[in-house]
């Protein structure tokens, strides 16, 4: 019987799914699971729910995003070392309870497909949240350098789970973002903490002046921030070549379309181009308003992958549509548009980008409907200032969006299989005991 968001197929895939995971990496195989994660799950007691230590987990990360607004809101003040210190432990046990939740499972008897839903709809918004800690560490400010590290992150995520869905398993290379990635960002937290994050824009001309001095002038201009990010680019691509081949091959051996697989990487280069298109229109809000937007765009993004992981464990068609991230960027960058046309106090604008006088006839309504709102206030002509409202705005129906779709798949799923989220409802058995 259908239930909410569930149909009967649904549900029967459900009922069916079976998780599958390989993990080549050499750290978590042979130090970090039998000397770390397999003696830190026996910590918690057998009543304690999988899904809890995963949300436990992401918020150790929120309380970090905290500090980081609280003592840096605009990323260009430091903040105290004792602060990136904090990330570094933070981000450590973000990734320590991300691994341990499905061993708590196991250990309950509660193993099933929505702790895979949960376990992915956490990593997706940790993603973001890292990258805003990782930027703010490495100096990078608001600038465009941020964008891009934040857009790097986010398409190792979404390659990963497209290759998952095509695949239905979960891969993770010899040198994987959730692994080795992590560890290398909290030792760039804690680096920053030692000696500051104004570390990170030293010219490697100055930090090695005489290995230095045999590379090209580009080079030797080169910042440490420059090159941590190169770094990142290029597991990026090896990843992306990774994934790529792992979805061909299983293409090969079925017989299927991989053109039609690639395709399922289409809404994602869209998803980015709507971001680039927005800021490269606005730049109040790229030097401005940036933590808000980057927010908001971790909770679209969160929605795209969430629905990519439940057709997955579905066994849905690939979802290529995602509606409310198509309105919220079409939305925003129609509102870049009308910014860019804002009258000030003395008569002037920004400067329209088109010649259309659509953009300009809206941007005098919406001035004229504020001023009859709120009467001559000043603030009202100040398009970097009303834009960053809007921003805001759209932060808060965005979250809400995520909320709403997140939750309607739990309480469904609780009421289909009769269990809760973040409660153990019916312990497991002894079988010994059931014998007796």
């Amino acid at each position: 019987m259908a239930v909410g968001v569930f149909s009967d197929r649904d549900i029967a895939a459900l009922k069916n799914y079976k998780y599958s995971s390989v993990d080549k990496s050499v750290l978590s195989r042979y130090f970090l699971n039998p000397y770390w994660w397999n003696q830190l799950v026996k910590i918690f007691p057998l009543w304690f729910a999988p899904n809890l230590i995963t949300l436990s987990g992401l918020a150790l990360v929120g309380i970090n995003i905290m500090m980081l607004l609280y003592y840096s809101p605009d990323l260009v003040e430091p903040c105290p070392a004792w602060v990136y210190y904090g990330f570094s432990i933070g981000l450590f046990m973000y990734q320590s309870l991300d691994a341990i939740d499905g061993k708590q499972a196991r250990r309950t008897g509660t193993s099933g497909p929505l702790g895979e839903l949960f376990d992915h709809g956490c990593d997706a918004l940790n993603t973001t949240l890292a990258g805003l800690l990782t930027a703010s560490a490495l100096n990078l400010h608001q600038s465009w350098w941020l964008v891009i590290s934040i857009l790097s992150a986010l398409t190792n995520f979404y390659l990963s789970t497209w290759e998952e869905y095509h695949t239905g398993t979960l891969y993770l290379g010899y040198c994987s973002g959730p692994v080795e990635g992590i560890l290398l960002v909290c030792v760039v937290f804690a680096v920053t903490g030692f000696y500051g994050p104004g570390l990170w824009d030293t010219h490697l001309s100055a930090l090695l002046p005489k290995a230095a001095s045999f590379l090209p002038q580009i080079v030797q201009d080169t910042r440490l921030n420059e090159v941590f990010l190169g770094m990142g680019a290029s597991i990026l691509v090896f990843n992306v070549v990774g994934s790529a081949s792992n979805v061909r091959a299983l293409c090969a051996r079925e017989k299927k379309s991989f053109g039609v697989a690639l395709a399922g990487l289409l809404p994602f280069v869209a998803f980015c181009s709507g971001v680039t298109l927005w800021l490269a229109i606005s730049p109040s809000i790229l030097h401005t308003h940036l933590i808000p937007f980057i927010l908001m765009v971790g909770c679209l993004f969160g929605h795209t992958v969430g629905r990519m992981i439940t057709a997955h464990v579905t066994d849905r068609p690939f979802p290529y549509k995602d509606t409310p991230a198509t309105i919220v960027f079409a939305l925003g960058i129609l509102s870049s548009f009308v910014f860019r046309n804002w009258e000030t106090s003395d008569g002037a604008t920004s400067g329209p980008l088109i010649g259309h006088p659509f953009p300009k006839d809206l941007a005098r309504r919406a001035q004229a409907g504020l001023h009859a709102l709120f009467g001559h206030v000043d603030r009202v002509d100040d398009a970097a200032f009303v834009e960053g409202v809007v921003v805001h705005i759209l932060l808060a129906v965005c979250v809400f969006m995520y909320l709403r779709f997140a939750l309607r798949i739990i309480n469904d799923y609780c009421e289909v299989f009769d269990c809760y989220c973040l409660r153990i409802k019916h312990k497991k058995v002894d079988a010994t005991k059931k014998t007796k």
